[in-house]
């Protein structure tokens, strides 16, 4: 510090202990991971007879991947299923907000809307709001965006990341993808 000041830099000192770790103020209304796994479990609270938990594994980072089943039938892996993914990409935060609120929507119709009450007692629907939690947190960490695409995973050559939806295995490498 003292050789740079005798360059002629100026120290300035900031207290990183008040500045929240987490989206920018202007957008504090999307969740980030801790806030999804909150809402997921209040729906599961609200709506215990349709709604109910599930994790599809880990993270790199060791997050839990969690998701929730809608479904009026005690019957799973039998009935036709729709699945749900959100925030492939980390700094698609809608990506997130999408997926939670037809979550919140489907639950708290349920017992309402008898097309809504006919369509969960039939099927299952699995919602995961959060497929790229390592990366969304990692986008929002310094309290301004980083812009941040991929997961965290490092790589050989030393940079992270992976873009998850170019790596599912089916149709990989096929038209429109590149080397």
């Amino acid at each position: 510090i003292e050789k740079l000041k005798a360059l002629g830099f100026k120290l300035k000192v900031s207290d990183l202990s008040q500045r929240k770790f987490d989206f920018p103020s202007s957008d504090q209304s999307f969740h980030n991971y801790s806030e999804v796994n909150s809402a997921l479990e209040q729906i599961v609270t609200k709506h215990p007879n349709i709604a109910s938990r599930f994790s599809i594994g880990k993270s790199l980072e060791g997050r839990e991947l969690q998701g929730i089943r809608l479904s009026g039938s005690k019957k799973e892996d039998t009935l036709p299923t729709a699945i749900f993914m959100g925030c492939h990409h980390a700094r698609e935060h809608l990506s997130v907000e999408v997926p939670l609120k037809l979550a919140e929507y489907l639950s708290d119709k349920y017992d309402s809307d008898s097309r809504i009450k006919d369509l969960l007692d039939s099927r299952e629907v699995l919602i995961v709001p959060m497929i790229n939690p390592d990366g969304a947190e990692y986008d929002i960490s310094s309290g301004d965006y980083k812009y941040w695409r991929k997961n965290r995973r490092k790589n050989s050559d030393g940079s992270y990341g992976v873009d998850l939806n170019r790596n599912y295995a089916k149709g990989f490498g096929g038209e429109g993808s590149s080397s």
